[in-house]
């Protein structure tokens, strides 16, 4: 009878996991565009780059797995908004209105920074964002 018990108290734990407990908290929040290490795409720098003023970059993710990104360049403009969830081994999913297919890219998070691998077919590319949220 203790066996059963044991069996149905764990079964209740695991149906009751929600996805928040696999959102990382340290990822909520609001983040700016900093620096790009471009690797061996746009002619392999290998540095880290500041990001002009002028290319405003901003995302931001909500507890309840809401993803928002504003863009603000020369180059493009726009509101993309949809859902995240961080997936095992620290790949972070977007579902995003500005994207046909989903994004997965593994990530390096702390309180302060935000670092985003993009793997594309020339390389790495590393995007490090900053925490606005201080």
């Amino acid at each position: 009878m203790e066996r059963l018990f044991l069996f149905i108290s764990i079964g209740f734990l695991f149906v009751n996991c929600s996805d928040d407990e696999f959102i990382n908290h340290e990822i909520v929040g609001e983040w700016a565009l900093a620096e790009v290490f471009n690797g061996y795409v746009h002619g392999g720098n290998f540095k880290w780059t500041p990001v002009a003023e002028s290319h405003i970059h901003i995302i931001r993710f909500t507890a309840d797995g809401k993803f928002f990104e504003n863009i603000d360049s020369p180059y493009t403009q726009g509101d993309c908004y949809g859902t995240f969830r961080l997936l095992p081994e620290n790949i972070l999913e977007i579902d995003s209105s500005c994207q046909t297919v989903l994004l997965r890219n593994e990530i390096e998070v702390s309180r302060d920074i935000l670092i985003i691998n993009i793997q594309v077919r020339g390389g790495l590319i590393r995007e490090k964002y900053v925490s606005l949220n201080s």
